[in-house]
């Protein structure tokens, strides 16, 4: 199983600039790009409430819309998506992600993984998120595969916290992490996507 963003998918350009946007326009407080790269390990609406923002349901519609509308869009790391193909025929591959169904559908489109996924857990899902363990355990159901034979490849701490709650291995996928320093006792490092070769195989 994969997370998405920070993992499979690089989403920072395409959301820090429009939430520059937001602050504002709703604060009219200016932020740099690197303040903001803190927020990015939360989910969007906790990253709203976090910056004092009011009314963040109505705000975090707005939010997905810049980022919607944002000319360059979400870029795979290392060609993480031909990493993904040429598993397809030999492991069961799935995605967890508190993305929304309508941002999974336009990050991922036009990239060839998504016919990879043999189950697909995204926010509307799940009653609870990462880093509970439900979302990852609704994954393995539909998979059809016990917690403890999944691999969760993910960024962040609440991936890893999600997987040990879910007496899942994890993998932490060091390029896209926001605190690589709080993963130095992880079972298994990844330095790049290929590298996911030698804890599979």
């Amino acid at each position: 199983m994969y997370g998405l963003d920070g993992t499979v998918l690089n989403t920072f350009d395409m959301t820090i600039f429009p939430l520059m946007e937001i602050l504002k326009e709703e604060l009219d407080r200016d932020m740099t790009y690197d303040e903001l790269m803190h927020y990015m390990s939360f989910p969007g609406p906790k990253s709203l409430e976090l910056l004092n923002i009011k009314n963040s349901p109505t705000v975090y519609e707005r939010w997905v819309k810049y980022v919607n509308a944002y000319k360059h869009g979400a870029s795979i790391y290392y060609n993480f998506d031909e990493l993904i193909r040429s598993l397809d025929s030999k492991i069961i591959q799935g995605v967890v992600s508190s993305k929304k169904r309508e941002q999974y559908i336009m990050d991922i489109k036009g990239k060839k993984t998504h016919d990879c996924f043999s189950a697909i857990v995204l926010l509307e899902d799940t009653q609870k998120q990462k880093p509970d363990a439900e979302p990852l355990l609704h994954c393995a159901k539909i998979l059809n595969v016990a917690p403890e034979n999944c691999l969760y490849v993910g960024d962040s701490l609440s991936d890893f916290e999600s997987a040990n709650k879910a007496k899942m291995d994890f993998a932490f996928a060091s390029w896209g992490s926001l605190e690589p320093e709080k993963f130095k006792n992880t079972t298994y490092t990844l330095n790049y996507p290929n590298d996911l070769l030698d804890v599979i195989f």
